[in-house]
């Protein structure tokens, strides 16, 4: 049927508008059912079926045009100055509303297809055009701000997913393009323009899932598995602020014993681990070993190392001062002496029962070493 005459009325009912402006269908309209005398028969109002044969050799592309059973197509000219809009859906009430409904099945299992109950696609076609495949907003004019309530469910949002049937479904999101190419250059992404969009947290957890985030994806080289980019805050572990404001981790311990607080290595491979910290003039190096990383120590492993990785540096303990030092060059200071020196010279010498010349050497050469290495004036 084709229908080319002005408004053609169909049905008695309420001429429903969503929006504070009335339309009316230029070629056809359909009102069914009223406020005064609302419709109670358990049938759509218009209804299109169609039962497809199609080949693949029919159609041009996915073939979305030409197998559906319902098309909306709008365009513009060189005068217009808004949207066109294919096809809208609305819904308004004192209940739950449904704009636009999608549904899909596959009762018969076939090869790298599957039932997707809503398909959109943005097109660029053209250099400096733009396009979305999706584009969703929530709008709150109640008056009042709405929080997350992870008790109850939110008040208001912009996408809500969650699972049906009997059987655990496999994922609630999947980004992918299955050859490699192309490739999306950012999967997720909050732009910061006016402070950005969220105003507590861009994402959060209350769930009791094995893993908040579990990433698997092979990677090499400097390549990060996470990474936070330089002014973008630090990690806070216990405590949901930095407890210092240059800190870029911090662990907040609870108030109960934490023994230990944290862990590194591994309980069950015997190899070398290490932590460096370094910057632009020194780099040191704490570490367990598999084997001797310095001379001396255990070749079966298991001994641990503060190696002073860059010449003229040293570690330094102490409260105040640097009580005691050792450098690069296996050099030792005390407190603060202002001199590293080596292991110090006694000579091979046996004391005798009384005091004499030889013992008066042998006291002689502790002394030495002694005010030598700072342990005294």
């Amino acid at each position: 049927m084709s229908v080319n005459n002005p408004t053609v009325p169909s049905g008695n009912g309420d001429n429903l508008n969503q929006f504070p402006v009335v339309t009316v269908g230029q070629q056809v309209q359909i009102t069914n059912g009223s406020q005064a005398s609302p419709n109670t028969v358990p049938s759509p109002a218009m209804k299109v079926s169609r039962t497809l044969g199609l080949l693949s050799t029919q159609v041009n592309g996915d073939g979305a045009e030409q197998a559906a059973a319902i098309v909306g197509i709008a365009t513009d000219s060189p005068s217009n100055q808004v949207q066109p809009v294919g096809v809208w859906g609305g819904a308004t009430g004192t209940g739950a509303q449904v704009g636009l409904y999608g549904s899909a099945i596959q009762n018969t299992a076939a090869a790298a297809t599957a039932a997707v109950g809503m398909f959109s696609k943005g097109i660029a076609n053209a250099a400096s055009t733009r396009a979305q495949g999706i584009q969703i907003t929530a709008y709150n004019s109640t008056g009042t701000d709405h929080n997350y309530n992870d008790a109850g469910g939110p008040f208001t949002t912009a996408a809500w997913i969650y699972p049906s049937g009997a059987n655990k479904v496999g994922t609630a999101l999947v980004i992918t393009s299955p050859s490699g190419t192309p490739k999306f250059d950012v999967g997720i992404h909050f732009p910061g323009a006016g402070g950005g969009a969220t105003a507590t947290a861009d994402i959060t957890s209350a769930s009791t899932a094995t893993n908040c985030l579990l990433i698997t994806g092979a990677r090499s080289g400097t390549q990060s598995a996470i990474a936070i980019g330089a002014g973008a805050g630090g990690i806070s572990i216990g405590s949901g602020v930095l407890q210092a404001s240059t800190a870029l981790l911090s662990i907040v311990a609870p108030n109960s014993a934490a023994r230990p607080l944290m862990t590194f290595g591994s309980s069950v491979n015997n190899q070398s681990y290490s932590a460096y910290f370094r910057n632009s003039a020194g780099l040191h190096e704490l570490a367990i070993g598999s084997g001797a990383l310095l001379t001396g120590g255990s070749a079966s492993g298991g001994d641990a190392f503060w190696i002073v990785s860059t010449a003229t540096k040293a570690f330094h303990v102490g409260g105040t001062i640097s009580t005691i030092a050792v450098n690069q060059a296996n050099q030792l200071m005390f407190f603060n002496s202002g001199t590293f020196v080596s292991r110090q010279t006694m000579g091979t010498a046996t004391a005798a029962a009384t005091y004499g010349v030889n013992e008066q050497t042998m006291l002689q050469a502790v002394y030495n070493a002694v005010r030598n290495v700072g342990l005294g004036t």
